[in-house]
């Protein structure tokens, strides 16, 4: 071959080589990312504390640019998390995983709202809202007529049959969503609510009939009721008066007085008159 025909091709060659990796690639898309309804937190978790965030999602046409959590505290206070692609799920269809791990857990009670944003490389995103819970496990005593309770198998006794109740919370989550209530625990029926009387106190009272009875103490924050049981509670009885012995003296009509008072004399008169000089 001629070796100018030769330089020709090889520049030929070269010049839509050029042309080819100098193109420019168009993507068209006109669908916002999708969420892959995997996320940590979810709408309606409840946790015991958050230490990591989770969001599966995919973008099959541009890809996924930018994951974003905000989460707003029960405080009104909002924070933004920009998570990092971690890995694919392996799946059927392959999920990205984005993941941000906090360097402080959200530890504190209550009720978070949040909000997930995907934005894929068009600079279309999706929006994820929801709410998740905080919760610390209810703790608190239980106290009748004053006394506290301490154990299930306690009895306690008392004069009258107006009983006070009273839960004192020591931990737990917010006030508004505790209820406290005694139960009969022969029949399990209500028979006190008690009252929220602020400051992680509730109170109540009721009126017994004289008797004895077994009660359930309950206090219920919606997750995890806590209950003292079985009470025995003996209301209205009191001991029995016990009357002093005292004996009891037996009085001899005036007739009889007289007449064992000359049986004793006659009797002394008889024993004088056989005495010498009598």
């Amino acid at each position: 071959m001629n070796k100018g025909y030769t330089l020709m091709l090889f520049g030929a060659v070269l010049l839509f080589t050029g042309l080819f990796f100098n193109m420019v690639t168009l993507v068209v898309d006109d669908t916002a990312p999708v969420f892959g309804g995997v996320s940590v937190p979810a709408d309606g978790g409840i946790y015991d504390e958050l230490d990591s965030l989770v969001v599966w999602c995919l973008d099959m046409e541009s890809g996924i640019k930018r994951v974003t959590v905000k989460i707003r505290e029960p405080n009104g206070y909002e924070i933004g998390y920009n998570l990092e692609f971690t890995r694919t799920s392996g799946g059927p269809v392959d999920w990205e995983i984005w993941t941000y791990n906090l360097t402080a857990p959200i530890a504190t009670s209550g009720t978070y709202n949040f909000t997930i944003e995907i934005v894929n490389n068009a600079n279309l995103a999706t929006y994820v809202n929801g709410q998740f819970e905080i919760y610390t496990q209810l703790q608190g005593e239980w106290y009748i007529a004053g006394t506290l309770i301490t154990s299930t198998t306690q009895t306690i006794y008392l004069s009258s049959t107006t009983v006070t109740f009273d839960f004192i919370k020591t931990s737990g989550i917010e006030d508004s969503r505790i209820s406290c209530y005694v139960l009969n625990a022969q029949n399990n029926n209500t028979i006190l609510t008690l009252t929220y009387v602020g400051s992680g106190q509730w109170s109540g009272s009721y009126t017994f009939s004289p008797g004895t009875y077994a009660l359930e103490l309950v206090a219920d924050d919606g997750v995890n009721p806590v209950t003292m049981s079985i009470v025995d509670l003996t209301v209205g009885e009191t001991l029995p008066t016990v009357q002093p012995n005292v004996p009891s003296v037996s009085r001899l009509p005036t007739g009889g007085i007289l007449f064992w008072s000359g049986i004793i004399m006659i009797g002394v008169g008889w024993w004088l008159s056989r005495k010498p000089g009598g």
